[in-house]
């Protein structure tokens, strides 16, 4: 089985114990949430953020329709990606690798997507259609940034081979490492105009496991120091302008660091006292690392400074410190952000013994999965916006109009609201006094999050309520001005007159 990484969206592998039960609500520490339900059916081996959702690869798409080797939580839910109008259906076996790039979520897929020379082993999604980048091999185990704005992939379709993509074509940077091998894992990075490789999980007696590529040849770059025979460098990042390297060593060239060691173009440093696990039974130290949120993260299996930090533990500038432990046994690959999350993604067994997924929020405080969208409706309609924390949290709600607080009942002009302090907001028999800008705030004891304003419109020249402003409209609001009846009351006065029919004409005149 395959364990690619690339922190760009990567995989690994962590073994974590159980924990000993969820953290309460209101302590304002880290705060593990429930599992989700239902999880995925396999093992997740790359996590990556984009545009509020993290986006999941690996072995779990079998059995789904469509396929499912790479999907989408959203904070409540997993989601499928279908195929999108253009008709090209997504990946259709294990993917390995993950990156952001460019609005789109790029993907390492063990087979092609597309057809012929319009096919790819790099598979790019917009968020409604699958798209090949360019012409790449199959069996892409890594992707990576390239400092020139492209991307690097590392194929293992023949010989392992890094490829440099630069909007128009795919070229072949060099030869990977010759060792690489499907049970291994292996990481990309270009840093200061190196383009680096590193490997874990297949080093035999101290062979090199971090390479740069020279003149076509991967060569080896810096000597590490390892305590057992699965050592090697499982992930690389950059943070703060320097190259982040992390897996399980001792020593990097002639400088002390353990398992985590950054690189700035002239010296190696630790990071404080690493991450030191004291029984090795084919388990790495540090199996991913990342920078989230301008913090430097690892899924880590050890001890920092004689003090426990996995499964995920954060860097301070001086130390490395953890936060608790999950609801279920977490054998972490790899790690992301969402909202105030760090989302962690491994191994599932048959037993249900290990949860592929889990959520840790540092601080305890809610955030927003589901945005209140804007609307258009037509008068004395029904109109519902939803707000939604991400699941797990106990928050309470509150909805505001234009600054103010709503609360639940008839409103002075005639609407009725409902809902003010629950996940969904409706405004019964909308009137032109109930448009303006709506929003949420959930809250905890930890913290609060404010949702975007979402604008309602109530399209009062559409008096029939079918879609269209015409002479419909104008014909039947006639009628009920002749008549003073109350629904030509356009401004809710209590009285029909030239007021009434000079808004209906305005807004008759606007199309809304």
């Amino acid at each position: 089985m395959m364990r690619c990484a690339s922190r760009w969206c990567m995989c690994t592998s962590v073994l974590v114990a159980a924990c000993d039960g969820p953290r309460a609500l209101g302590q304002c520490e880290p705060l593990w949430l429930p599992p989700t339900q239902p999880e995925l059916a396999g093992h997740i081996f790359d996590l990556c953020s984009h545009d509020g959702h993290v986006y999941a690869a690996g072995n779990f798409g079998e059995d789904s329709w469509p396929p499912g080797w790479v999907q989408r939580w959203n904070g409540l839910y997993w989601e499928l990606l279908p195929t999108g109008p253009n008709g090209i259906d997504g990946p259709t076996s294990w993917t390995y690798s993950l990156m952001e790039w460019q609005g789109m979520v790029l993907v390492g897929c063990h087979y092609w997507i597309g057809i012929g020379e319009q096919s790819s082993g790099v598979a790019a999604y917009d968020g409604a259609n699958w798209w090949p980048l360019g012409h790449a091999p199959e069996h892409i185990v890594a992707l990576a940034p390239a400092e020139d704005g492209g991307v690097l992939a590392l194929s293992l379709a023949e010989a392992p081979t890094v490829y440099r993509y630069d909007g128009a074509g795919w070229t072949i940077v060099g030869l990977g490492p010759p060792d690489i091998f499907d049970e291994g894992r292996v990481c990309l990075a270009e840093y200061q105009g190196k383009v680096i490789v590193g490997m874990a999980g297949q080093n035999f007696g101290g062979d090199p496991t971090l390479f740069v590529i020279e003149n076509g040849v991967s060569v080896p770059w810096v000597q590490l120091e390892y305590p057992n025979f699965w050592s090697g460098v499982t992930s690389m990042t950059i943070h703060e302008g320097r190259l982040v390297i992390a897996g399980d060593f001792s020593r990097v060239g002639s400088v002390q660091a353990n398992s985590v060691a950054s690189w700035d173009g002239q010296t190696w440093r630790p990071f404080g006292d690493g991450i030191v696990l004291l029984s090795h039974d084919h388990v790495l130290n540090v199996e991913e690392v990342r920078s989230i949120g301008g913090s430097l993260y690892v899924a880590a299996f050890g001890e920092s400074n004689h003090v426990w930090v996995g499964p995920v533990a954060r860097w301070t500038g001086s130390a490395w410190v953890g936060h608790g432990w999950p609801w279920k046994v977490v054998w972490a690959w790899t790690l992301a952000g969402q909202g105030t999350e760090i989302v962690l993604g491994g191994f599932k067994d048959d037993w249900g013994d290990y949860a592929n997924f889990s959520r840790c929020s540092p601080t305890g405080a809610p955030w927003i999965a589901w945005q209140p969208d804007d609307q258009t409706t037509p008068p004395w309609t029904s109109v519902t916006l939803a707000s939604n924390a991400a699941g797990g949290y106990v928050v309470d709600y509150r909805w505001y109009k234009d600054g103010s607080p709503l609360s639940d009942g008839p409103t002075p002009h005639g609407s009725v609201v409902s809902g003010s302090h629950e996940a969904f907001l409706t405004v019964l028999g909308c009137r032109l006094q109930d448009e303006g800008l709506y929003w949420c705030v959930i809250s905890n004891g930890c913290g609060s999050a404010e949702s975007r304003h979402a604008q309602l419109q109530v399209c009062i020249a559409d008096v029939n309520s079918d879609g269209f402003v015409n002479g419909d409209d104008f014909d039947l609001f006639a009628g009920w001005f002749e008549d003073a009846l109350q629904y030509a009351d356009f401004n809710s006065d209590g009285f029909v007159n030239g007021d009434d029919y000079d808004k209906f004409a305005e807004r008759f005149d606007a199309g809304c």
